[in-house]
Order: structure tokens, then sequence, then C-alpha cells
């Protein structure tokens, strides 16, 4: 039987790091992939805050139920801190080294938000905030690094072309809801 590639289809929320510390996490991308690897490109780097399960093909209304949720999420911006480089043979990612309370109340909002719409999340997907910087073989690695930090006002809706290393942005939403004074003592 002759080898056959199906190109998929996944949606995911997410956080973008705005362009400055993009571009930082891109030239610690390279130092860190110089002399083997390959890093993530500066327009694919992101924080999953929820995916759902990959497709075949996008099925008629998915889109809009996505970004209905979308739209409904109420939500304070959220202060985002990465601090520790870890991985092994595969993806290498950033990682906060304490949690981030906010992201996981972020996490829940959109998954009651995407339920709320009849859709269920990737069967075995766990949240666990990380930012893939690239891929190697190698060694496993969970080390402090430079933090990389920046207060996220705003969640998008990827379409990810599964194969293709391709990302379509779908939706973009302000987060705005009002900010806790308490958490912003910690």
């Amino acid at each position: 039987m002759p080898y056959r590639t199906t190109i998929g289809h996944r949606h995911f929320f997410a956080l973008l790091p705005p362009a400055a510390e993009a571009g930082r996490i891109a030239l610690m991308a390279e130092r860190w992939f110089a002399d083997a690897g390959s890093p993530v490109r500066r327009d694919r780097l992101h924080i999953t805050l929820f995916a759902l399960p990959a497709a075949i093909e996008v099925s008629s209304g998915l889109e809009e139920r996505l970004c209905e949720a979308g739209g409904t999420i109420a939500a304070a911006p959220v202060a985002v801190t990465l601090d520790r480089l870890s991985g092994g043979g595969g993806p290498i990612v950033l990682r906060p080294s304490r949690r981030i309370v906010a992201l996981g109340a972020l996490h829940r909002a959109i998954g009651d938000r995407i339920r709320a719409v009849g859709l269920r999340p990737r069967a075995g997907y766990r949240f666990q905030p990380h930012l893939t910087v690239g891929y190697r073989n190698g060694l496993a690695l969970n080390e402090p690094t430079a933090p990389i930090a920046w207060r996220a006002t705003d969640i998008v809706l990827i379409h990810s072309h599964v194969g293709r290393t391709r990302h379509d942005l779908v939706g973009r939403w302000p987060l705005t809801g009002a900010v806790d004074p308490q958490l912003s003592l910690w």
C-alpha cells in the first residue's frame, strides 16, 4: 500500500507574545538551537490555552461556533512570566516556574464557553502552560533561563494546518475583565 499523507486541521485558543517578546524569544532560540535542532518560527510562537480535536476537514460552522464562544469569554489581562527551559528529545519549551493562577482560570473559562456551544476539548488534553521554542534530539533539560514576561491583553483563535507549519488567525478578543487587586500583589 502506498504511503498517504493526510493533512489535518486543529483549532486552538492561545496567547501570543507581543512583537518585542517574540523577538527576544526568537533570538534566544537561535542560540539554543545553533548546533542542533530547529527553532519555532517567530510568527508561530504561542501559549495554547485550549485545544480542540484534529480533523481531516473543518466541519461546517465550526469556526463560527468557536468565534461565538471566543466573543463571550470574560477575563482580565494576564501577567505571563516564562523563566524555565525544559524538554528532551523533541519539543523544547519555556514554562513558568510558578503557577500562574490567572492562566488556569482563563483556560477554564474558555472550556466553559466551548462546552456551551456544544464542542469538546481534544481527548487527553491537559493544560500545562508552555511556549514551544524549538525541537531537537538530546538529553532532558529543566533549567532556569532569563525571564520572558508580558501582560497578555487578548486571546486568539488559531486554525493550525497540521503537517504544513501553517497557522491562520481566525479571531482575536480583548481580555477586558476587571483585575482582582489581590492577584496583582503576587
